[in-house]
């Protein structure tokens, strides 16, 4: 099989890119032409968590153990900033570093956060 030489590698900072623009409300059509991707599969929220191995079995719930600590500073990012993609993408990877070196986690707990917020 002979591998295709013009193919990136995939990066942490393209799925939080991914996700950014998911959270913008872009179709999948405008995504994988924005990443020059022809395989929409590896273009979705549930992708992103696969990759990160948050997701468990067929039923692709959440891995229950991909709870972080939530700082001061995340919750009032989260207070501040109106959508996930608008908080600076530094900070997000500075609390990943510092809470557990994982930024899906981080990503994920923002999300849990905006979604309590939004109650």
């Amino acid at each position: 099989m002979v591998k295709n030489k013009n193919r990136r590698k995939w990066t942490r900072k393209d799925d939080l890119e991914l996700i950014k623009l998911f959270n913008e409300g872009r179709s999948t059509k405008f995504v994988s032409e924005y990443f020059n991707v022809s395989d929409a599969s590896v273009l979705t929220r549930k992708s992103v968590f696969a990759r990160a191995g948050l997701i468990k079995g067929d039923n692709a719930s959440l891995n229950p153990n991909f709870d972080v600590e939530v700082t001061k500073e995340m919750k009032d990012a989260v207070q501040r900033f109106g959508k996930l993609s608008e908080i600076p993408e530094e900070w997000i990877f500075d609390w990943s570093e510092r809470v557990d070196g994982n930024i899906y986690s981080t990503i994920g707990q923002l999300e849990k956060l905006y979604n309590e917020e939004r109650k």
